[in-house]
């Protein structure tokens, strides 16, 4: 692991925004070519929105318990068999629960759901980010969010607190039958290299000009930037960024935008972040 942050190679930590807004300002692009992705999860929020919903649907005795336990067991071996098993864990849930339950978690005022004596945080909008999403609504950008939770929690949040269309929101969906969730996948299905077939399904031929995320499960859609493009990597670790970067190569545009270790110090400090 490098320690030295001298040691690593220059990536900008952007602060105010100001290095990645005259960036995009400065590239002369046709409109049609303006198309931004973001990951939702721990990108544009701090936290994670299906993990809460799907925490306040066990509380809630909405789903059994053990669905929780192999979920946060996959987690630490599998990471896209879980996000599946999430909405599996779902089946039989009246779709107008799972509409609840996301606006209940949006408009909670405490921090997290405990279950099983853990903490799963509340999400809040990372605020850095939502002000970047809306200068790129201004600017005429076709907005795309593609995460790994749930199609109907991840519409309600991008929607509600980013002003992202419904439409241009494509998160893992399950069939529904009678008004009722069956958890049966529909492809294609968000993760991983799945995020490509998504984009290529909803959003069309023309590569993003600017992708934003968190994890490796966004490389695929980072490699698609054209040279000209941004790629945004929103973290705690520069280390890992610089993994990611290694893995692109062609972006003369990335950045790394830190994210906060807590909900609760982005809004004491979100003058620090972005």
């Amino acid at each position: 692991m490098i320690e030295d942050r001298a040691a690593l190679p220059n990536v900008p930590e952007v602060h105010i925004g100001q290095n990645i807004l005259s960036h995009i300002q400065s590239l002369n692009v046709h409109e049609s070519q303006r198309i931004a992705v973001f990951d939702l999860d721990n990108t544009l929020l701090v936290g994670d929105i299906g993990d809460a919903v799907l925490a306040k649907l066990v509380v809630s005795e909405e789903v059994d318990k053990h669905h929780w336990r192999e979920y946060r067991d996959l987690l630490g071996t599998d990471r896209a068999e879980a996000c599946r098993k999430a909405i599996s864990a779902m089946a039989g849930l009246p779709l107008k629960t799972l509409v609840r339950t996301t606006l209940w978690v949006l408009n909670e005022e405490s921090t997290d759901v405990t279950i099983d004596g853990f903490p799963v945080a509340i999400p809040r909008p990372h605020t850095g980010m939502r002000s970047l999403v809306q200068s790129l609504l201004q600017l005429n950008y076709q907005v795309h969010v593609i995460t790994a939770s749930n199609q109907v929690s991840s519409q309600i949040a991008g929607s509600q607190l980013f002003g992202i269309p419904e439409e241009n929101i494509h998160g893992v969906r399950s069939r529904v039958v009678v008004d009722a969730l069956t958890g049966e996948l529909i492809p294609p299905i968000p993760i991983g290299q799945g995020k490509i077939d998504t984009y290529a399904k909803f959003v069309g031929d023309s590569p993003p000009l600017i992708v934003a995320g968190d994890s490796p499960m966004e490389i695929p859609l980072m490699q698609m930037v054209p040279s000209s493009g941004i790629c945004i990597w929103v973290g705690e670790s520069r280390v890992i960024s610089e993994i990611a970067r290694g893995k692109l190569g062609r972006p003369q545009g990335f950045y790394f935008v830190q994210r906060p270790s807590s909900v609760t110090s982005e809004f004491q400090e979100e003058r620090a972040y972005i």
